[in-house]
């Protein structure tokens, strides 16, 4: 048994790239799967919405559809609460000695991401578009505007990483949207940052245990 602490893992920000059809995958990349053909070479278990650990000998069939994420270490973090909760219902009848109940198999995620405000963190910027629109000014005048956005963002929480043969990462797959911001400028020091989410349970997040061989 091993007792992990906060530095055996990293939260990274799931920047998406583009969708993907033929061709083989990158060892070690996260996948999501949004489509599978019926003679696919991905994994039997998985199904549409479903995150895949890339395999270079795996090649796409015709029908296959992955879209890829480049995983970037978020900068701002310096801790994350993460709150599963689900609700119960009482099923006691007469003959029930004591108070029985039955869970729901629904699960209601949510917790808060806190560091600071970071200039050139593309997490910071993306949170901060789901609650205020942007407009920037590049050197080459160009100019760009980013309306509020109620996209879902895509991270991904390691608990733990390692490269030792029979060891065990852990890595939880969290597509979110945020619910509040806070952001303060006291009179000096660092900025805090602190962002609500909730978990988008029909975006399946999941935590993957990857053996490492």
């Amino acid at each position: 048994m091993t007792k992990l602490t906060g530095k055996d893992g990293f939260l990274y920000y799931g920047k998406k790239m583009p969708e993907i059809t033929s061709g083989n995958l990158e060892d070690k990349r996260f996948y999501k799967i949004l489509e599978k053909a019926g003679d696919s070479a991905l994994p039997e278990a998985l199904s549409p919405g479903d995150i895949c650990i890339g395999k270079s000998s795996i090649e796409l069939k015709d029908g296959d559809k992955l879209l890829p994420f480049e995983l970037i270490k978020v900068a701002f973090v310096t801790d994350i609460s993460d709150s599963p909760s689900k609700e119960k219902f009482e099923n006691t009848t007469q003959i029930d000695e004591y108070k029985s109940y039955v869970s729901s198999k629904r699960v209601d995620v949510t917790g808060t991401f806190n560091g600071y405000f970071t200039l050139g963190d593309d997490a910071v910027k993306d949170i901060v578009s789901q609650f205020e629109a942007s407009i920037t000014y590049n050197p080459d005048g160009t100019v760009v505007k980013k309306e509020v956005s109620s996209d879902v963002l895509h991270f991904f929480l390691t608990r733990n990483e390692t490269n030792i043969a029979g060891e065990v990462n852990v890595t939880e797959y969290k597509p979110v949207v945020f619910d509040s911001l806070s952001k303060d400028k006291p009179m000096d020091g660092n900025q805090p940052f602190n962002a609500n989410y909730s978990v988008v349970g029909s975006q399946k997040p999941c935590t993957i245990y990857e053996v490492i061989s």
